[in-house]
């Protein structure tokens, strides 16, 4: 890229995939303040930025930060990820790896006990958790295995098995919500009105012949 002119075709005919795909992109490549950087538009060609063309060693870090942090805005979705990422970083496969990252988020997501209702998101849904990798690394034994029942009596005790599931998670969240107002009603302070005292009284009236959801 110093040079000024791509490389040849039998240079990079024993490179990688990653950087034959880089090769591709060298129209839009430049060098600012020798940092690689990549010249990026928007869909309608109005808006250009450029994009510093990321070290495959800081990618799991990027998608971390751009999507696992509270400070990111978590949204656990491709397009937003992919939206943000783009306005400031570019690697080759940047769609396909964040494709593959958000599903796993959401599996670990969706296998851990929540606070609220203390069982995770798959014993709701499937009457049992789900075994991941990591699980059978530690060699754990999972509890509350579903007993080795005939066909026919596998539906009956998957039945009583969620419903059992839903009592018991409509009642630790109802737990859950008397300890918030609990808690709320504690630091709560209700005004201390005197005679006298100003006060914003807000009655709103509809006027006739004008509808409210319709007028600007």
């Amino acid at each position: 890229m110093e040079r000024g002119s791509p490389p040849s075709e039998t240079s990079l005919s024993s490179s990688s995939t990653k950087t034959k795909g880089l090769y591709l992109q060298w129209d839009s490549l430049r060098l600012v303040d020798g940092v690689l950087c990549r010249r990026f538009e928007d869909n309608y060609g109005r808006r250009e930025r450029m994009q510093t063309v990321l070290p495959r060693a800081f990618v799991p870090d990027i998608l971390h930060q751009f999507h696992d942090q509270p400070g990111s805005g978590g949204h656990l979705g491709y397009n937003k990820t992919i939206q943000k990422i783009r306005a400031k970083y570019f690697w080759v496969g940047l769609c396909q790896e964040v494709k593959l990252y958000v599903p796993l988020v959401m599996l670990s997501l969706r296998v851990a006990p929540h606070t609220t209702t203390g069982v995770s998101p798959a014993m709701m849904m499937f009457g049992r958790d789900i075994n991941v990798p990591a699980t059978m690394a530690r060699g754990s034994v999972p509890q509350q295995e579903a007993p080795r029942l005939p066909r026919s009596e596998y539906p009956t005790w998957l039945y009583h098995r969620l419903r059992d599931l839903q009592h018991t998670v409509r009642e630790r969240a109802d737990i859950a919500s008397w300890r918030m107002k609990e808690r709320y009603d504690l630091r709560a302070r209700r005004p201390n009105y005197r005679p006298g005292d100003t006060v914003w009284f807000y009655n709103p009236r509809r006027e006739i012949g004008r509808t409210s959801n319709l007028w600007i």
